[in-house]
């Protein structure tokens, strides 16, 4: 048996010096760790989109707030150029839709949103609008400092109906989410939804072929913190007759190399009780280590006696990310859930969310415990405040206005949300006071409003809007998760040098090894006590992740099919991304309970190795530590689950590598290579399939196997491990009579309810 790895990794380059006004530069350019540096939280940028409302019009443009979070005011105004002779009367192509600040605080991607009207040129244009030095904007608030660049559909076609954006974790690739070619489908039949990877940001972007999703409409994604697991929302579903809502869990996105793969979804059909036509989940979050998902259900239950909507008062938790499915927990009115939660924000601590609500004229609520990863630990926390948002249009004795809340964002200090608020008035004509509101408190659990930032430039109609900041860096992680003190200090000193190292332009090896320290260094600090599992977890993924930006990207699969996700006990695992393993390679595993295991090396390769995961290795998150005679080479985050299993395949990646046994009527057996089509032989003979793995062993794993092909189950007849070669699995498969001139055959093995990688047979 000759299983085939297989792997690709793209470089991604280094954005050139880049001007102010005048020509003198703004500031020195962004270092290869930038990204893990503390962040400005006093500015956010808010994407203002277009409409008329009262023959006031808001035009498309994005606007610096600074002032956070006590003293808020818009800065300075951006036309983004969105003008296209395609559109009528030279209006804007589509309102902005979704806002992303890239992780070393000086690239934002912003998204269109074509609205699928008829136009002169049979639609609308979406459009991805690419804006560099965005540091230097927000230091001197002149919008000439601001590079733009667009990408418009009409001339990159995989970007049509282009919706969610999100970084990569060192803001050097990113990946957007688009509704399909052509015309929006508004009758949200057809999955025809598509993923780009954008890889060389910010100066050399260069977009993957789309890649299919089982996606309906628009919506937004969310990305774990190692960029391993992705969050795909599709609001609006009616394959089924009936509108539902989809939470959808992709692995394996990459700027490069391997398609990702579905793991997990979730449906939420519109319950039989409810007219309403809003989608039940409008916006969802993942939280930073991708296992579970924070989802407000949106829509009205029924009306009071005032005619007043009262919400479904549902938050759903999905996950953790088993079996192939998310379970859910359910938090209601009996767990404080009130007002009709909207949309939520995952705090920097990893530990809860915020959700806001759109029927309580503005409250919201906490959610606690996510961190824990134990549903029964999962609390709601109502705001300590009844409301919040824009004041009454005529003064509290005023006539009472709706005022939903829109999208809801963190500092990355982790003290203050920023949650837009939009109005919808009681009569035509009556005074409105939009505003953005600032909560601070959320680093001492003393939640208060801080300010109100009302403006009239803001568009207040309109909750697709987008407020952005950066996402939190590693220093903004100890910072928070550590008072001042010996333990805060050493952690920051270490990553201040491997910064310094990488900006001076040291040999790689001086900083990878200062983050290799400290990650050991969390990992004793946990020891103490003084970090939790998760914490630790959370700085160990980021230092890892600044040291493939001075490596190269590396990636943790099965070695079987190079799956991309978990792996398990007593299974092959594979890293791929490596420059080079150097001489006499050697794998540290730091698992989730801060145990340091040796994994032993069963096979090395130009971009990488294979390995053998330790028995007794905690479930969980884990980092893996690549070092050879020469030091640390490299590190990648990982997740290890009691099965994680996948098929090993051929050159083609979809041919088993398998062997065929054949029984004869009269007992003779033989045994063959699976090459080329299979024969079933005469009547009376059996053939069975052997197919070789890894990661099905564990807990349960081999006594709840199934096997399923062309929707049909098959018999397994054994499966267990191999037996001559350590983490090897296999599972033997009748290959039943009624299966000939069945043609390609598409086989997966389910093991203790998760589903191997699919494979590929020629029945003749």
């Amino acid at each position: 048996m000759n299983p085939h790895w297989r792997a690709r990794t793209l470089p991604v380059t280094i954005s050139l010096t880049i001007l102010c006004g005048g020509g003198i530069p703004c500031q020195a350019q962004p270092g290869r760790l930038d990204f893990l540096k503390a962040h400005d939280s006093s500015y956010a940028l808010l994407a203002n989109t277009s409409a008329t409302f009262q023959s006031k019009s808001f035009p498309n443009e994005l606007l610096l707030i600074t002032g956070l979070p006590f003293a808020p005011v818009v800065s300075a105004h951006v036309d983004l150029g969105l003008g296209d002779p395609h559109c009528p009367s030279g209006e804007p192509c589509g309102r902005l839709r979704n806002l992303a600040i890239s992780p070393d605080g000086d690239t934002a991607l912003l998204t269109t949103d074509p609205s699928g009207t008829q136009t002169s040129s049979g639609r609308d244009v979406s459009i991805l609008v690419l804006l560099r030095n965005v540091r230097a904007f927000t230091q001197s608030k002149n919008k000439t400092d601001l590079r733009i660049r667009l990408f418009k559909a009409t001339d990159f076609p995989q970007l049509d109906n282009v919706s969610g954006v999100a970084f990569g974790p060192d803001g050097k690739w990113a990946v957007v989410n688009t509704a399909g070619p052509g015309v929006i489908d508004l009758t949200y039949v057809r999955a025809r939804g598509t993923l780009v990877v954008i890889s060389g940001l910010p100066d050399n972007p260069r977009f993957s072929a789309p890649i299919p999703v089982p996606v309906h409409s628009q919506g937004n994604i969310s990305l774990s913190l190692d960029g391993g697991t992705l969050l795909l929302n599709d609001t609006n579903d009616r394959s089924t007759g009936v509108l539902r809502s989809n939470q959808i869990i992709v692995q394996g996105i990459q700027s490069g190399g391997r398609p990702p793969r579905i793991v997990a979804t979730s449906s939420f059909p519109l319950p039989a009780d409810v007219t309403d036509l809003i989608p039940p989940v409008r916006d969802a979050k993942l939280t930073l280590d991708g296992r579970f998902v924070v989802a407000p259900v949106a829509i009205i239950r029924s009306f009071d006696a005032n005619g007043q909507p009262v919400g479904y008062n549902q938050i759903r938790i999905l996950g953790p990310v088993r079996r192939g499915t998310l379970e859910v927990t359910t938090l209601g009115e009996k767990d404080g859930v009130t007002g009709g939660p909207y949309f939520s924000a995952i705090s920097p601590n990893g530990d809860s969310a915020l959700v806001v609500n759109n029927l309580d004229l503005g409250g919201g609520e906490l959610v606690t415990g996510l961190a824990s990863g134990d549903p029964s630990r999962f609390v709601v926390k109502p705001l300590p405040f009844p409301f919040f948002g824009p004041a009454f249009p005529f003064g509290p004795s005023g006539p009472p206005v709706l005022a939903p809340h829109g999208p809801v964002v963190f500092t990355p200090d982790g003290k203050t949300a920023l949650v837009e608020n939009w109005v919808i008035p009681p009569l035509a004509g009556t005074p409105l006071a939009p505003s953005i509101s600032c909560l601070t408190g959320f680093d001492t659990g003393r939640v208060q409003v801080a300010s109100h930032l009302m403006d009239p430039i803001l568009n207040t109609f309109d909750n697709s809007q987008q407020i952005a900041t950066v996402p939190p860096g590693l220093i903004d992680y100890v910072n928070l998760y550590l008072a001042p003190g010996a333990a805060r200090d050493s952690l920051t000193a270490m990553v201040n040098q491997s910064i310094a190292a990488a900006d001076r332009g040291d040999p790689p090896g001086q900083g990878i090894a200062t983050l290799a320290q400290f990650i050991r260094t969390a990992n004793d600090i946990g020891r103490r006590g003084q970090l939790t599992a998760s914490q630790v977890t959370t700085l160990g993924t980021l230092a890892s992740l600044g040291m493939q930006a001075l490596t190269g990207p590396m990636t943790s699969l099965s070695a079987a099919g190079l799956v991309p996700g978990a792996v398990a006990p007593e299974s092959i695992g594979a890293i791929r991304g490596l420059t080079s393993t150097g001489p006499h390679p050697q794998l540290t595993i730091v698992d989730s309970a801060g145990d340091e295991l040796n994994a032993a090396i069963v096979a090395t390769h130009a971009d990488g190795i294979d390995y053998l995961v330790p028995r007794g290795a905690a479930m969980g998150k884990a980092i893996a530590i690549i070092s050879s005679a020469d030091g640390v080479i490299g590190a990648t985050s990982m997740e290890i689950e009691p099965v994680a299993p996948s098929l090993f395949t051929t050159a083609d990646g979809v041919t088993p590598a398998a062997v065929l046994q054949r029984v004869k009527a009269n007992g003779s057996q033989s045994y063959e290579a699976l090459s080329g089509s299979i024969d079933l032989g005469a009547e009376g003979d059996q053939v069975f399939l052997l197919l070789f793995g890894t990661g099905m062993r564990g807990t349960a794993g081999f006594r709840k196997s199934a096997a399923f092909a062309a929707d049909r189950e098959l018999e397994v007849v054994f499966a267990g491990p191999q037996g001559s070669l350590d983490g090897l699995d296999q599972v033997n498969l009748r290959l039943p009579r009624n299966l000939a001139g069945a043609g390609k055959v598409d086989i997966a093995i389910n093991v203790d309810g998760w589903n191997t990688n699919t494979v590929t047979v020629n029945i003749q």
